[in-house]
């Protein structure tokens, strides 16, 4: 069983909380470090391949979408008490270095 625990200081409202499993929507820089570790962190992060999705930017300058990927891998990363599963599917050797310690595994 999974829970993502919320202190009462804590702004954020999940977007879904129902039978152990709770699920926020926002911008993860906002929302992540207000979290409490949990077993397992389970990211599909953006590409920056220029998808348009409407109201979100999918095609920042390089610099600047490796810096946002990084702040974001680190508050993850400390998030994880036992896991982390990240499915890089474009810039894997980028991915790769943001998580030196990673066992990589091919699903094909």
């Amino acid at each position: 069983r999974i829970v993502l625990w919320r202190a009462e200081r804590n702004s954020v409202k999940p977007y879904y909380d129902h039978a152990g499993i709770t699920i926020y929507h926002g911008d993860c820089l906002e929302i992540l470090p207000q979290l409490e570790p949990v077993d397992l962190v389970l990211t599909d992060p953006p590409y920056n391949c220029g998808k348009d999705y409407g109201v979100y930017k999918d095609n920042l300058p390089k610099a600047e979408y490796h810096s946002f990927m990084a702040k974001t891998a680190k508050i993850a990363l400390s998030l994880a008490l036992n896991q982390f599963w990240v499915a890089p599917r474009y810039q894997l050797t980028f991915f790769l270095s943001l998580f030196p310690h990673a066992h990589l595994i091919v699903i094909t």
